[in-house]
């Protein structure tokens, strides 16, 4: 007669924790590519800015230049080259958030894959005693089966017999 192992209820635990884990392994992977591909995105934004509001600066002076103007005509010139300043130092606090977010998402990740190998490697330990368990279990049932066979031998010649 099979048994059933005590520690099966255990193992449904562990495997579905096992589950849980590569899930919310997965969902960090992407979390991490997102972010990534954010950060990129960011760069990109900051670098085509950094390159072209100083030139729209200068096509501003160049305009302006051997010509008389106003001095509130020279202030709103300042005043938006200020403003592009401000643009840039917003975008390079945005990439430097999203290197952060980056960073963050990596860090996530590397503790998804820690509580996944410790879930693995409990899974993996409860497998390992069930399977040293089912052998302890049909070497008891082998010998009980051997002890009553001897105690009976026509039951053995009636195994042998319907196989």
């Amino acid at each position: 007669m099979a048994r059933v192992y005590p520690l099966e209820a255990l193992l449904k635990i562990y495997r579905r924790r096992e589950e849980s884990a590569e899930r919310a392994m997965a969902k960090a992977q992407q979390r991490l590519i997102s972010a990534q591909r954010a950060l990129a995105k960011t760069q990109e934004s900051w670098q085509q800015f950094k390159e072209w509001w100083p030139k729209q600066e200068e096509m501003a002076y160049a305009s302006i230049l051997e010509k008389t103007i106003s001095q509130q005509k020279l202030n709103e010139l300042k005043e938006q080259g200020k403003v592009w300043r401000e643009q840039e130092m917003s975008l390079e606090k945005e990439v430097e958030d999203a290197k952060q977010s980056v960073l963050e998402a990596q860090e996530s990740l590397e503790n998804c894959r820690k509580v996944y190998r410790d879930a693995v490697i409990k899974v993996r330990k409860i497998e390992i005693h069930r399977e040293e368990w089912s052998e302890k279990v049909f070497q008891e049932e082998m010998e009980a089966m051997e002890k009553e066979a001897e105690d009976r031998p026509w039951i053995m010649e009636a195994v042998e017999i319907e196989v």
